[in-house]
């Protein structure tokens, strides 16, 4: 409502597009916690299992549990993907504040901006969140230095993000487990398509089709580094008993044997 009753003030537009973002990254955190959890679970003596080999059957756990990895991981693989979420979210608020300042074409060259824009630079004027004295704030308010030090902020944002979640999925990709080598190939095509529309946007003019795509890329690159520290922060090294194996010897004396190994890991 604000949006339209205050004319499209960028703080404004901006809190609707972090209210629409946030909304959709509590929904898919909703669904990773409330997902079904399928556990692998012993027989007892009221199972229908009659042999060994069912000794041991996959179970689908109807109530909310948190999948859990059977590894350890680093404390510094932790940190480096709370950081990766850190500055993703920090640059798709960069993102909503060049848009509603309608500065995405104020730049049209790369890989920062044409000219000598150091010379330009204004972030006080840029960065101020409410502007008075204006009636209408479509089409922006903002003088070019203002609107080019802000594209020029979500030009090097993007760089930052682009080494820090490139070096989070190298290290998943590197990784000896292949649920985690997984995240990571997936974390590294999300970054690679999202860096392509922000580029497509900047050599084609800021195309409507790129542009929306470029927002949803956002939300998935997201998605991506929520669904990354859940796994990382959920991994648990599981420690299992192993099922003992009952001999019968020809003279009916019966020798109880544990399999050997005391550990196991388990998905």
């Amino acid at each position: 409502m604000w949006t339209v009753t205050l004319k499209l003030m960028p703080i404004v537009v901006m809190g609707h597009l972090l209210g629409g973002f946030t909304m959709f990254s509590l929904l898919f955190f909703t669904y990773l916690k409330l997902r079904p959890k399928i556990e692998v679970r012993r027989a007892n003596s009221t199972d229908e299992a009659s042999s060994a080999d069912r000794a041991f059957e996959p179970k689908v756990v109807d109530k909310p549990a948190t999948q859990t990895l059977p590894t350890l991981v680093s404390s510094r693989l932790k940190v480096l993907a709370l950081v990766a979420l850190f500055v993703t979210v920090l640059q798709i608020m960069l993102g909503g504040w060049t848009s509603s300042n309608y500065a995405a074409v104020v730049c049209t060259a790369l890989p920062i901006c044409e000219g000598d824009w150091t010379q330009y630079l204004d972030f006080k004027t840029a960065f101020t969140p409410v502007h008075f004295g204006f009636d209408d704030y479509e089409f922006g308010v903002l003088e070019y230095p203002a609107r080019m030090t802000i594209h020029v902020t979500h030009r090097i944002g993007a760089i930052v993000v682009a080494l820090v979640v490139g070096l989070l999925a190298l290290r998943l990709w590197r990784y000896p487990h292949p649920a985690i080598r997984k995240v990571g190939v997936i974390l590294a095509a999300l970054l690679t398509l999202q860096l392509l529309l922000g580029l497509s946007n900047v050599i084609f003019h800021l195309p409507l089709p790129v542009a929306v795509l470029h927002n949803l890329g956002a939300a998935f690159l997201l998605l991506s580094l929520i669904h990354t520290n859940y796994v990382l922060h959920s991994a648990r090294y599981v420690r299992i008993e192993k099922p003992t194996l009952t001999i019968v010897e020809a003279n009916s004396q019966i020798a109880a044997l544990k399999v050997s190994g005391d550990k196991e890991s388990s998905l």
